[in-house]
């Protein structure tokens, strides 16, 4: 078998799904159940992964033609730190439906943990998956 270094691609050729992905964001955000626990910053772990379409970023090999971790970072940021939210499940569909929003996102996984909110415990948390086709109808 042989293989060819930096042989041409043809992006219709291609059908490449892949993952981008960023894992153990720590953040603080205000998020609880009920008005005290919403009072202060809470530590907060935030896991995305973003099933793509890599196709153009293989061929061009340009930044510009991938999902850029670093957008998800600054999504998840933003959306964790200014605005308080009562359960984890809100705050992880903010923040997936914002990252649909990228493009080629065909679908999203976001998952956030407390860390050592309960005894024995290292973490509790949720994970969440949104496709693309499902905000359609939403």
């Amino acid at each position: 078998m042989r293989y060819y270094i930096n042989q041409p691609l043809n992006q219709q050729e291609l059908a490449m799904t892949g993952k981008t992905f960023l894992t153990e964001l720590a953040t603080q955000c205000r998020i609880g159940c009920d008005a005290n626990e919403r009072k202060a910053f809470q530590p907060i772990l935030i896991d995305i992964s973003c099933e793509t379409d890599m196709a153009a970023a293989i061929v061009s090999d340009k930044r510009s033609d991938c999902v850029d971790y670093c957008d998800l970072r600054q999504i998840a940021l933003e959306l964790a730190e200014k605005t308080a939210y009562r359960l984890l499940e809100k705050l992880a569909y903010e923040i997936a439906q914002a990252v649909l929003k990228l493009s080629r996102v065909q679908a999203v996984t976001v998952e956030i943990r407390k860390p050592h909110k309960l005894a024995g415990c290292k973490a509790v948390g949720i994970s969440l998956t949104l496709r693309a086709e499902e905000t359609k109808h939403a």
